[in-house]
């Protein structure tokens, strides 16, 4: 009985003599004895439970206390996203405008290049009756050299025809002289 003081133990082995038989109060007592250091042990134990609780306790707090940092963590950073969310929808809208803007210009530039290509067409056709017109003026340009080349071997031959006339009228007058000489002497 380590947890009563000797005089408290004397006085109960008293007690204990006046009620029961000596070897019963020994074994009462050393029964109390072995409940007394159970009961110290499992004090011990209990105050070894109580100290590993404290420090469960300590580690909860502290693990509440990092979730709660990591939950203000989380809230900032969904504060965060959301904001950059809101900004990705506006930035999508603009997006989104501007994507309708650019098909606007797309469908303005597709009817630029539909009447390019009319434009084109009609150029081509253009081109097509100017080649047309070049042809004939280039054949007429050639009958219009081969007219020329004939209009001057005519005009050559009719040269030559001028210059034998020229000769025969130079002979005729050459003989109309003589015939004028010979009938001024017939005469004489």
């Amino acid at each position: 009985m380590q947890t009563l003081s000797q005089e408290e133990q004397e006085t109960l082995r008293a007690i204990l003599r006046k009620v029961f038989e000596e070897a019963t109060v020994d074994a009462l007592l050393r029964a109390l004895d072995r409940l007394a250091e159970r009961q110290k042990q499992e004090s011990a134990n209990l105050h070894q439970l109580v100290k590993i609780l404290q420090e469960a306790v300590r580690d909860l707090q502290g693990n509440v206390e990092q979730l709660n940092r990591g939950y203000a963590s989380i809230a900032e950073g969904l504060a965060r996203l959301m904001g950059v969310q809101t900004q990705m929808g506006e930035a999508l809208t603009r997006l989104v405008e501007a994507q309708i803007r650019t098909e606007e210009r797309l469908a303005r530039l597709e009817e630029a290049i539909a009447r390019l290509v009319e434009a084109q067409a009609r150029t081509e056709e253009r081109v097509a009756r100017l080649e047309e017109g070049q042809r004939r003026l280039e054949e007429a340009i050639a009958r219009l050299v081969e007219a020329q080349a004939q209009a001057e071997e005519r005009l050559a031959r009719l040269e030559e025809a001028q210059a034998r006339a020229e000769e025969r009228f130079a002979r005729l007058e050459e003989a109309i002289a003589r015939l004028t000489e010979a009938q001024a002497r017939t005469e004489e």
